[in-house]
Formats: structure tokens, sequence, C-alpha cells
């Protein structure tokens, strides 16, 4: 009996080291200045979303129901499903989505500067701001829904190619783990992945290092050895989207979820011709420099800075890899896949004829960190320096941004609230026009005619999904409006079929349009709010077969 309590005390005490504690306790210690800077620079980028609140696009879907939301499943994103059930199986509220979004992109960019090297230095507290605050990532985390997810996917990832520099079967294996999780996360991961090893693969030649895993080794980095790591890459990352892939088809089936086709081509729209190849490559080149210099679609206005900070960084690094001690072959090798960096995150848009939502170039912010890392590496005391005072106005210019973008989504909320009031008062002084309600849960159809927008101002801001208003995205959309209601406590509507809107088609083209008196009104039983004519896509919504053949349709169907 004795010599078991002294083995179960021999156990208790070597537990941490079993499990790596240790390790991580002093890896932790080790770099507690640098997570403490990246914490606050992460509070300071996205402060207002912390300690705000406002319902966003999306939101109103998931705000009806507890419990993992199974659309994700039917997107392919089984690791969001996942994590709405492990971690919030409600997204909808404040503080929590936020700050589990704020702690992955720390994570993230701390993992990132690790991965490119193993020497810590200026260079990490420059570049890993601005990893985690660049205004294009706040597309994805906008949604509260998603953001959180996102940030989650920015941490295996990066944890991912940072472990890709110990070439052990362990580490090998805890990689494809986590590239799977990231891709099953969120698809636009892929692109991000291949950016970020890129960028480890330059830091690799840049530094010279045979040995990525050694800090004493200075030799010059071999061409063979070089093939081999990307051979070992695509297939480490081919493998993680088949597993996701294969994983993603086992939950369709398990859940009996059918797979959502027509979202997932929403976003595919490319056509196999010379035409259409390099039409779509000029654009991308365009929106891919908008991008990576500050592009007042993205940033908010046109940040000059940033083109600065990006040229220069881009000149300093292709320098640095020109002059390395590597082979010639070696060398070009670098460029092309700096060039691969930068072109991963925003090959995307090839798909789609140049257009996808920002949300979807998560990489952007990581190549410019990774440029920002190289400058601010290099020997020259004067490009240190220039570097790092241009990184640091860049991070204080996303921080203005983003919470710029937050307070533009709460106002916007708090205006379609007081808008939805408004209509809700109309629609009662009409209600005597409805029959009167036997059954007190029973729901009065609802159909919006045009849309509602408001005028940009600072704050009102209009990009994209930032300052979304539910009366203006999908050009009127009855079913967010009927949402937007139930998130109020108003659960007496529902959106009208496609049969009760083409029966108002007619009589709504004589109604004024809101605020006028009229614009409010009960036809054949259904509630029409008209706030403006109706949009060509609300038209073509309704006349889709075997609709399209209706005299309403063939009237109005947009030429």
């Amino acid at each position: 009996m004795k010599n078991f309590i002294q083995s179960l005390q021999q156990l208790d005490k070597q537990i941490p080291k079993l499990l790596g504690l240790e390790k991580l306790a002093s890896f932790i210690k080790a770099n507690k200045y640098l997570l403490f800077f990246l914490f606050a620079a992460g509070l300071i980028a996205y402060g207002y979303d912390f300690f705000s609140f406002s319902m966003r696009m999306d939101s109103e879907n998931h705000a009806m129901y507890y419990g993992p939301q199974r659309a994700w499943i039917a997107q392919g994103r089984w690791g969001a499903y996942f994590l709405n059930d492990i971690l919030l199986p409600d997204t909808v509220m404040p503080f929590i989505p936020t700050l589990i979004a704020v702690v992955g992109c720390v994570l993230g960019a701390f993992f990132f500067v690790h991965a490119l090297s193993d020497k810590r230095g200026l260079a990490d507290y420059v570049a890993a701001p601005i990893a985690i605050a660049c205004p294009v990532i706040y597309f994805a985390l906008y949604f509260t829904t998603l953001g959180y997810g996102v940030g989650v996917a920015f941490a295996v990832s990066t944890l991912g190619i940072y472990l890709l520099r110990y070439r052990t079967w362990l580490s090998t294996l805890m990689a494809t783990i986590c590239f799977t999780l990231g891709i099953g996360i969120y698809q636009a991961v892929l692109p991000l992945i291949a950016a970020l090893f890129c960028l480890q693969t330059v830091s690799s030649i840049i530094e010279a290092r045979n040995n990525i895993t050694s800090s004493t080794e200075n030799k010059s980095l071999s061409f063979g050895l070089l093939v081999q790591r990307i051979v070992f890459f695509l297939l480490i990352l081919g493998s993680a989207a088949g597993i996701s892939q294969a994983i993603g088809i086992l939950m369709l089936r398990l859940t009996h979820v059918s797979f959502n086709v027509e979202y997932l081509y929403g976003f595919l729209n490319y056509q196999l011709t010379s035409d259409y190849f390099f039409s779509t490559l000029h654009k991308t080149i365009s929106t891919g420099w908008d991008y990576y210099t500050g592009g007042k679609d993205y940033y908010l206005f046109d940040l000059q800075l940033l083109k600065v900070l990006f040229v220069l960084t881009l000149a300093i690094t292709l320098y640095r890899l020109v002059t390395a001690t590597s082979s010639i072959l070696v060398r070009l090798t670098g460029v092309v896949m700096l060039i691969a960096a930068i072109a991963a995150p925003v090959m995307m848009l090839m798909l789609n004829a140049g257009t996808m939502p920002p949300r979807t170039l998560l990489g952007v912010s990581y190549v410019l960190a990774g440029l920002v890392f190289f400058a601010a590496s290099s020997s020259s005391n004067i490009l240190r320096t220039t570097t790092a005072v241009l990184a640091i106005s860049c991070f204080y210019n996303f921080s203005v941004i983003n919470n710029r973008y937050a307070f533009s989504n709460q106002m916007s909320w708090l205006a379609d609230r007081e808008l939805s009031v408004l209509l809700l008062d109309k629609i009662q002084s009409a209600i005597n026009k409805l029959p009167v309600k036997t059954d007190p849960f029973a729901q009065f159809p609802l159909e919006i005619v045009g849309w509602h927008e408001y005028l940009e101002t600072p704050i009102f801001v209009h990009r994209e999904v930032i300052g979304a208003s539910f009366y203006t995205w999908g050009a009127g959309d009855a079913g967010r409006v009927t949402r937007l209601f139930r998130t109020m406590g108003v659960t007496d509507y529902r959106p009208a079929t496609t049969q009760e809107k083409l029966s108002l088609v007619e009589a709504t083209q004589h109604m004024p349009s809101w605020p006028y008196d009229g614009s409010v009104d009960i036809i054949n039983g259904i509630v029409v709010v008209k706030l403006r004519d109706y949009n060509p896509n609300q038209i073509l919504g309704m006349c889709q077969p075997p609709e399209n053949n209706n005299p309403v349709c063939l009237k109005y169907m947009p030429k």
C-alpha cells in the first residue's frame, strides 16, 4: 500500500512534465511581455466592440435558437458547427464572441512571428499588431456568428505553421490537425495557410539557415532542402484539405443535412476562356493593389501611409532576398515564394470574376505583417526606424478605422430599430383591415417593396457589410425584416410567399413611398411596406421558374 501511494505521488509530480505544462509555462514566461503588448494592441484595435453591442447581418438568423446551427454543416463549415456547440451555443451576445475573436487574432500574430524566426526583437512588436488590427480582418469579425471562429482559425493556422519548424512526426501530425480544423471553420483559411508558409520560406532564405529550428547554425539553405520543404508542405496541406472535406461529407450524412450548393457556387463564377482569365486577372491585380495599399473601399479612406509602408517593406524584403547568402537558384525561388505569398490571399478573386467579399481575403493582413517583420529585422537602423514609425502610424489608423466601423454598425442597428417602431406603428393603424386572429401564434404575411438606406456620413459608414441596414441588405428582404422584428419581441409577421408577392406588384405601383401616408397598407390580406419602387433584384427573385411566365413577370421583368 505504501509503495502504491509513493507511486501515485511520483506520478503526480511528473504530470506537468508529461503533459508538457512545464515547457508551456516557461514558453509563456519567456514571451510574457510580447503577449501583454499584443493583448493591449487587440484591446485598442477592437475596443468599441468589447464595450458595446449591435445586432448585425446574420445575427437575426441565430438569435431565435440555442445550440449549434446546422447551416454551418450545409455550408461545409463543420468546424464552425463544433465551435458553436463547444464554445458558444448562443453567439448573439456582447463581449464573449469579441473576446474569443481578439484572443484568437492575438495568438495568431504571436505564433506567426515565432514561425518566421526564433529571434525575438523589435520586429515582433512592430509587425504583430499589423496582423491583429488590419481592417480587412474586421469584415470577417463583423459577424458575431462567424468572427469568433475566424479568430480560432487564425490561432490554429499559425500554430500549425509554427509547428512545421520542427520536422518530427508529432509536430507534423499536430500541424495537419491544426490546418484541418482551420479549413473546417472557414474555407478561406486555405489560401491564408499557403501565404503563411510562403512567408516562412522567405524568412528561412533571408536568415540563410539550413536548419530552421536551430539559431546557432548559419549555413546556406540548399535548393534540394527547399524543394523538399515545399513538397512536404503541399502534402500536409493537401491531406488537411482532404480530411476536412471528408469530415464535412460525414457530418452531412450524420445530421441528414443537404449541402448548400447555392451558397458555395454563389462565389464561383469562373469560365475556362482566355477572355475571362485576362479580364479577371487585370481586375484581381487592381483589386489586390487596393487591399495592400489602403484602398478606401476597405480602409474607410485612402490610407496613403499604408501604400508607403507596403512599397518600402516590399523593396527591403526583395533586397534582402537577392542579397542572401544562398545560391542564386534558392534566391530566385525565394522571390517566387514572396510573389506567391502576396498573390495567395487575392487569388480567390479569380474564381468569381474578380469579386469576393473582403472577409475571404484573410491573408492580406499577414502578408503586410510579414513584410513589416522582414523590414524591421534588417541590419539598417534607418530602415528599421522608418519601418517602425510607419507601422505604428498604420496601426493607429487601423484602430481608428475599426472602431469607426463598430460605431457605424451600432448606429445603423439603432436607426433600424427606430424605423421599425415607426413602421410597426403605421401597420398597427391599418391592422383593422386584417382578419381577427383566432390563433395567438398566427402570423400575417409582410412584403417590403424597395429598400431604405441611410445617407453616408462619418456616423453612417457603408462598406460592404459594415454599417449595413436590415432594410438595405438584399435590396428589400422581408425575411430579414421580420426576423429583426422578432429580436424586438414582435412575432406577428412572416415574409410573404412568392405567390403573395406577385399578387401585390400591380397594386403597389400606385402607392406612395415611405414616409408618406399610404406607404404602409393592407392589400389582399398582406401587410405591404413600400420604401421605394421595386428593386430589379426583387422582381428577379420572385420571377424565378416556374413563375417566369407569370403575366406580372413578363410585364415587369428587367430587360
